[in-house]
Order: C-alpha cells, then sequence, then structure tokens
C-alpha cells in the first residue's frame, strides 16, 4: 500500500497538469493505458472526481491542493460552490469538519420538504434548525417560507463557513 507521502507535489507536476481555472488534470505524458493529453478522473461511489495512482485511488480536489500549495490540506479541501465535481482554484479552500459541514448548501436526502434546514413538525408547522459548535438553534413558523427564510438568515449569520 502507498502512503500519501509517496505522492508529492513533484511526482504529479511530472506526470500531470493542473488547470487552475478549469479544475482539470491532464496526463503530462503517457502512464499505463492512459495517453498524454488526456483528462484524468473518475466519479467515485459518493460523487468525487478520484485517479488512480499507484494501484489507489486519490481525490482530485486534494490532489489540486497539493499540486498548487506543495503540500498536503491540513484539513478538509471544501468545494467552495457545493459542486463536488468543480475543482478549480479558486473554488477550493482547506478548512475544518466544522467549515466544510456549514457549507452544505442542499438538503439532506430523508428532508422530505425539500428545503434545507427545515422540517414539519407533528403539529404541522415548520421548524427552522441551525447547529452550531452543537448547540441548537430553533424556531417554529406557521408557513415553510418563513422558516426557510429564517433559516438562511441565521445560517449566513452564525455559519462563517457557509457562503450561501
Amino acid at each position: 500500500m502507498t502512503a500519501k507521502a509517496d505522492v508529492t507535489a513533484e511526482y504529479l507536476r511530472e506526470y500531470f497538469i493542473y488547470d487552475k481555472g478549469t479544475g482539470l488534470f491532464i496526463n503530462r505524458k503517457k502512464r499505463w493505458l492512459a495517453l498524454a493529453g488526456q483528462v484524468v478522473g473518475q466519479i467515485n461511489a459518493v460523487g468525487y472526481l478520484v485517479v488512480g495512482i499507484h494501484d489507489r485511488s486519490w481525490l482530485l480536489h486534494r490532489l489540486a491542493f497539493l499540486y498548487v500549495t506543495g503540500e498536503w490540506p491540513k484539513n478538509h479541501v471544501d468545494h467552495i460552490d457545493g459542486n463536488k465535481l468543480n475543482n478549480r482554484w479558486g473554488n477550493l479552500r482547506d478548512v475544518s469538519q466544522e467549515l466544510n459541514t456549514q457549507n452544505v448548501k442542499t438538503h439532506r436526502k430523508h428532508n422530505k420538504l425539500g428545503v434545507l434546514g427545515v422540517q414539519k413538525t407533528p403539529s404541522g408547522s415548520f421548524m427552522a434548525r441551525v447547529v452550531v459548535k452543537g448547540k441548537s438553534f430553533t424556531k417554529n413558523f406557521a408557513t415553510l417560507e418563513e422558516a426557510q427564510e429564517h433559516y438562511l438568515a441565521l445560517k449566513r449569520f452564525l455559519h462563517e463557513g457557509n457562503t450561501l
């Protein structure tokens, strides 16, 4: 098994071209079955682009960070716009897990309302809920629209990592 230290910025720069404007990785020279000039990356099971290096899959957004800065990210590499496939350099930032989580832009799969941060209560009202450092801030509203408006305003105020 290859350790993280085996893939260096120098290695990446020798075998790939990373275009900071498009976020694409391109083979600099022929690698195994991949041709020089070919764009690399496949979408993995959770929706991120990966490339195989030394019999292991590597997340391209983390490799972009290494390629540009010369160092592995210290934390999580967040896609600022929430698009897991957008690896443009201006769309990536090294943030804590907490800030990465705060930048969620879409509702969870189990949210039947289809609205981020709002759920329907048993009484029929709509509850807006924002969590910061384990503390939950909730408020009930008569309409879904009011709850969503409140959620977004509170999220923008409390979540420093949010980019909504």
